[in-house]
Protein backbone atom coordinates (compact mmCIF):
# COMPACT_ATOMS: atom_id res chain seq x y z
CA UNK A 1 0.00 0.00 0.00
CA UNK A 2 3.21 2.61 0.55
CA UNK A 3 1.45 4.15 2.88
CA UNK A 4 5.04 5.68 5.00
CA UNK A 5 3.29 7.05 8.02
CA UNK A 6 2.93 5.81 11.40
CA UNK A 7 0.58 3.77 12.25
CA UNK A 8 -1.32 4.08 15.59
CA UNK A 9 -3.79 2.12 17.65
CA UNK A 10 -6.05 4.25 20.12
CA UNK A 11 -7.32 3.26 22.58
CA UNK A 12 -6.24 -0.30 23.58
CA UNK A 13 -8.09 0.31 26.84
CA UNK A 14 -11.62 0.90 25.07
CA UNK A 15 -14.17 -1.89 26.39
CA UNK A 16 -14.19 -4.09 23.36
CA UNK A 17 -10.32 -4.68 23.29
CA UNK A 18 -10.42 -4.96 27.49
CA UNK A 19 -13.11 -7.15 28.05
CA UNK A 20 -10.91 -9.65 26.10
CA UNK A 21 -7.75 -9.10 26.37
CA UNK A 22 -5.45 -7.61 28.96
CA UNK A 23 -3.20 -4.59 28.41
CA UNK A 24 0.02 -6.25 27.90
CA UNK A 25 -1.49 -9.17 25.35
CA UNK A 26 -3.38 -6.11 23.88
CA UNK A 27 -0.58 -4.50 23.35
CA UNK A 28 1.69 -6.85 22.47
CA UNK A 29 -0.72 -8.51 19.85
CA UNK A 30 -1.38 -5.04 18.27
CA UNK A 31 2.79 -4.14 18.15
CA UNK A 32 2.85 -8.02 16.42
CA UNK A 33 0.07 -6.84 13.57
CA UNK A 34 1.94 -3.89 12.55
CA UNK A 35 0.77 -0.82 14.54
CA UNK A 36 3.79 1.54 15.10
CA UNK A 37 2.29 3.19 18.57
CA UNK A 38 -0.04 1.28 21.10
CA UNK A 39 -1.84 3.85 23.48
CA UNK A 40 -3.57 3.39 26.64
CA UNK A 41 -5.18 6.38 27.57
CA UNK A 42 -7.78 6.57 30.23
CA UNK A 43 -5.84 4.39 32.89
CA UNK A 44 -2.43 4.70 33.73
CA UNK A 45 -1.67 2.21 35.84
CA UNK A 46 -2.35 -0.56 33.05
CA UNK A 47 0.96 1.14 31.06
CA UNK A 48 3.71 -0.26 32.86
CA UNK A 49 2.37 -3.94 32.79
CA UNK A 50 1.87 -3.42 29.17
CA UNK A 51 5.50 -1.92 28.94
CA UNK A 52 6.49 -4.86 30.33
CA UNK A 53 4.76 -7.14 28.90
CA UNK A 54 5.68 -5.71 25.46
CA UNK A 55 9.49 -5.86 26.64
CA UNK A 56 9.39 -9.56 27.37
CA UNK A 57 7.68 -9.79 24.13
CA UNK A 58 11.08 -8.05 22.73
CA UNK A 59 13.26 -10.27 24.66
CA UNK A 60 11.76 -13.38 23.54
CA UNK A 61 11.83 -12.64 20.17
CA UNK A 62 8.13 -12.35 19.36
CA UNK A 63 8.55 -9.14 16.78
CA UNK A 64 10.54 -9.32 13.69
CA UNK A 65 13.92 -7.14 14.65
CA UNK A 66 13.31 -6.29 10.42
CA UNK A 67 9.86 -4.75 11.77
CA UNK A 68 10.64 -3.37 14.45
CA UNK A 69 13.53 -1.20 12.95
CA UNK A 70 11.39 0.03 10.71
CA UNK A 71 8.96 0.58 13.03
CA UNK A 72 11.16 2.68 15.47
CA UNK A 73 12.65 4.73 12.19
CA UNK A 74 8.73 5.79 11.43
CA UNK A 75 8.14 7.15 15.11
CA UNK A 76 11.45 8.98 15.19
CA UNK A 77 11.01 10.23 11.63
CA UNK A 78 7.60 11.44 12.49
CA UNK A 79 9.06 12.99 15.90
CA UNK A 80 11.24 14.80 13.24
CA UNK A 81 8.59 16.06 10.99
CA UNK A 82 6.94 17.53 14.53
CA UNK A 83 10.26 18.92 15.94
CA UNK A 84 10.38 20.85 12.82
CA UNK A 85 7.17 22.60 11.94
CA UNK A 86 6.86 24.53 8.40
CA UNK A 87 6.53 28.21 8.13
CA UNK A 88 2.54 28.69 8.38
CA UNK A 89 1.41 32.32 6.75
CA UNK A 90 -0.04 34.91 8.74
CA UNK A 91 -3.55 34.71 9.86
CA UNK A 92 -4.35 37.63 8.15
CA UNK A 93 -4.42 35.91 4.93
CA UNK A 94 -7.57 34.18 6.06
CA UNK A 95 -10.45 36.00 4.05
CA UNK A 96 -8.02 37.56 1.37
CA UNK A 97 -9.19 38.28 -2.43
CA UNK A 98 -7.37 35.34 -3.16
CA UNK A 99 -9.28 33.15 -0.77
CA UNK A 100 -12.63 34.97 -1.23
CA UNK A 101 -11.95 34.37 -5.37
CA UNK A 102 -11.56 30.27 -5.07
CA UNK A 103 -14.58 30.14 -2.71
CA UNK A 104 -16.73 32.12 -5.44
CA UNK A 105 -15.57 29.63 -7.69
CA UNK A 106 -15.77 26.37 -5.66
CA UNK A 107 -19.52 27.90 -4.91
CA UNK A 108 -19.88 28.28 -8.89
CA UNK A 109 -18.88 24.76 -9.45
CA UNK A 110 -21.48 23.46 -6.64
CA UNK A 111 -24.62 25.08 -7.78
Amino acid sequence: MSFGGVILADDLGMGAIARRYGPGDAAVRTLCAGTDIAMLCHDWSKVAPAIDSVRSAQKEGLFKELEWRASLDRIERTCALAETPEAQPPLKIIGCEDHQTLAAQILTELR
